[in-house]
């Protein structure tokens, strides 16, 4: 009996980091913090930061493309609470926050402004 099928895909594609769309084995706490950031954008904007009608449209815009800036989605969306989510989602990984630890301070500050 298989208990898991190698050839599909584990995860959500809208929540994926690129490196983790790429190679299971690039992923790290900095993909999680990918992962959170877009959670984030979903639930402050009702919508995902890169809308796709499929996984591979998901996929390229997510590999190529900024996200959709959250104040196209909710204008009065500060721009501090932006600028922490859209961290999250920087196609480097060492241009994100570092730990989910480094990025609940950068929330708890921003909410605290």
């Amino acid at each position: 009996m298989k208990l898991t099928n190698v050839e599909s895909l584990l995860g959500s594609p809208a929540y994926m980091a690129p490196e983790q769309m790429m190679s299971s084995a690039d992923v790290d706490a900095r993909s999680d913090i990918w992962s959170m950031g877009a959670l984030l954008y979903h639930a402050v904007s009702g919508h995902l930061p890169f809308p796709g009608e499929g996984p591979l449209e998901i996929f390229s815009k997510a590999m190529t493309r900024p996200p959709v800036p959250l104040r196209a989605h909710v204008k009065e969306t500060p721009p501090e609470v932006e600028a922490v989510i859209l961290k999250c989602l920087r196609k480097q990984r060492d241009d994100r926050f570092a730990s989910m630890d480094e990025l609940a301070f950068a929330l708890r500050a921003v909410a605290n402004a």
